[in-house]
C-alpha cells in the first residue's frame, strides 16, 4: 500500500536504555526500516535530577491553587 503522507511517530521514550548515542541510533534505525520519516523523542522529567527543583515548585503552586479554589468555592479543571 503506497502512502501519500510521511509516517511520524510522535511519542517515543528512551527511558529503557542507557541514554547513549548508540541507544538513540537504535530508534532511528528502527524508524528508517519501517518508513517512518519523523520521530519525536520525549522523556518524563521526573527521571532527571535537573528537573527536580522545577517539579517541586510546580507541585507547590498546584497545592496553593487548589487551596485557594477550596477557600473561594471555585473548582479548577484539574
Amino acid at each position: 500500500m503506497e502512502r501519500s503522507f510521511p509516517m511520524i511517530d510522535a511519542h517515543v521514550h528512551l527511558e529503557k536504555g542507557p541514554y547513549t548515542r548508540e541507544w538513540l541510533q537504535e530508534f532511528i534505525f528502527y524508524a528508517q526500516d519501517r518508513g517512518i520519516r519523523k520521530i519525536y523523542f520525549l522523556e518524563h522529567t521526573h527521571i532527571f535530577r535537573e528537573c527536580s527543583k522545577q517539579k517541586s515548585e510546580l507541585g507547590n503552586k498546584k497545592s496553593k491553587d487548589k487551596k485557594s479554589q477550596r477557600l473561594s468555592g471555585t473548582q479548577g479543571s484539574n
